[in-house]
């Protein structure tokens, strides 16, 4: 097995972690595509939980309730 090179060090590189405004603009968005879950009847979450993960971004997510029943909506 070798070592990795520099090169490919370079281009495997994760992402820079998003900005406050960033996340905030991330969240809003989520928030705009689920309106019609909301209208729906559907409960959205006032705050999102979130993960940031190297090769796919910000990640929030949640769980929408509508009585006993239950989306998990993840963005």
């Amino acid at each position: 097995m070798t070592s990795p090179t520099a090169s490919s060090a370079t281009t495997n590189r994760p992402k820079n972690v998003p900005s406050e405004q960033e996340w905030l603009d991330i969240v809003d968005r989520l928030h705009e595509l689920l309106l019609p879950m909301e209208w729906a009847g559907f409960e959205l979450p006032e705050v999102w939980d979130s993960e940031f993960d190297p090769q796919a971004g910000a990640l929030p997510y949640s769980d929408l309730w509508r009585g006993d029943g239950c989306v998990t909506a993840e963005y």
